[in-house]
């Protein structure tokens, strides 16, 4: 019996020290969207309360194009390309660029989901209008 008892604490600590150096789930998580998320990405859709917005219908569409050093740049059908910065955190967006008002545009969100060809944001108010989207995404070809 005196030896069982040196015996599990030895396998206690070799258990709790070898499990501390994996990433947890969500920094997993934070490191495939930070990967997804580059290249261009067109928006599809907006819905918000009360209505939705379809942004397939411009000749020149609406994107954001992602790049690896943080970088982001905003295509508007009819105002042109704004260049700004982003970062992702866990599962939030956090986008800054400049507007074709002389502003500067502020963007949060939640990013719902992320794969190679699609990518859904639930935005907070004040980005386009006060209220909250949620914008609908597909990758580029």
């Amino acid at each position: 019996m005196k030896k069982f008892i040196p015996l599990s604490l030895l396998c206690l600590i070799f258990l709790f020290t070898s499990c501390s150096e994996e990433d947890s789930p969500e920094e997993k998580n934070e490191e495939i969207a930070k990967e997804l998320i580059i290249g261009e990405w067109l928006w599809i859709k907006g819905v918000y309360e009360g209505g939705e917005m379809d942004f397939t219908d411009c000749s020149n569409p609406l994107s954001f194009n992602f790049y690896n050093d943080g970088t982001v740049v905003r295509q508007n059908c009819n105002y042109g390309e704004y260049e700004g910065e982003y970062l992702v955190t866990g599962n939030l967006l956090e986008l800054e660029h400049n507007a074709n008002d002389g502003t500067t545009r502020r963007m949060r969100a939640t990013i719902e989901k992320i794969t190679s060809e699609e990518m859904i944001l639930d935005v907070e108010g004040g980005y386009l209008n006060d209220s909250p989207f949620t914008f609908y995404l597909e990758k580029a070809n």
